[in-house]
Order: structure tokens, then sequence, then C-alpha cells
């Protein structure tokens, strides 16, 4: 009984803890979603992964830098206008050979009201 429990010990110890630091709730989406690029005209296509009141992860079409200032629009089946949300690039990882997850901050923080609202 007592190697047992070094050994349950030694596994947790070496085993990677996960500690997530982000403060809001984040709701799994799949809706459409668009984003102007910066000042440049550029457009980019893709889905909404998921949303929180400070940010969203998108799957798009293309890779897009950190710091790279975007305006998002997130498509809603039931509102018939998108939600604009000016937001800024924090992360860019690879997903497939065709899309990039693209992590953004939200300038101004949605009420969570808003959020749900658009879900």
């Amino acid at each position: 009984m007592l190697q047992q429990s070094r050994t349950a010990r030694q596994i947790r110890a070496s085993t990677p803890l996960h500690i997530e630091r982000r403060a809001a709730i984040r709701y799994q989406s799949n809706h459409e979603a668009s984003c102007a690029i910066g000042s440049e005209a550029q457009q980019a296509w893709g889905r909404v992964k998921d949303i929180s009141v400070q940010g969203v992860g998108l799957l798009l079409d293309r890779e897009i830098k950190p710091g790279t200032r975007l305006v998002v629009d997130i498509h809603s089946k039931i509102q018939p206008l998108p939600m604009r949300v000016p937001a800024h690039v924090v992360r860019c990882e690879k997903h497939s050979s065709t899309t990039w997850v693209i992590g953004c901050k939200f300038e101004i923080p949605l009420s969570e009201e808003d959020l749900l609202f658009h879900l």
C-alpha cells in the first residue's frame, strides 16, 4: 500500500498541471465570422471556435500575426446583423493545411448580455 502511494505521488509530480488563466467563461461556437484586417482592405473568413466577453477564438483561412488589429464580424442564425467587435490578435497557430486558430482579445469587453444575445 505504501508503494502504491509513492507511485501515485510520483505520477502526479511528473504530470504537467494545466492552469486555466482565462478569467471569463468561453462558449463553444460554430458561427460564421469575417474580419477586416488592420488598416488594409484585406478580409479573412472562417468560423468562431469559442467566444467570451473578453475575446474570441477564430478558425480562419489565413495567418494573422499577433498584435494585428481587426474588426471581427460574428454572424448569427438568430440576429439579422452581425456583431461587429474591434479586437487585436494575441495568438496565431496553424490548425490544418488550410486553417489557422487566431486568438483575439476584444478592445472593449462585451457584456454578458450582449454575448448571450448573439450566441
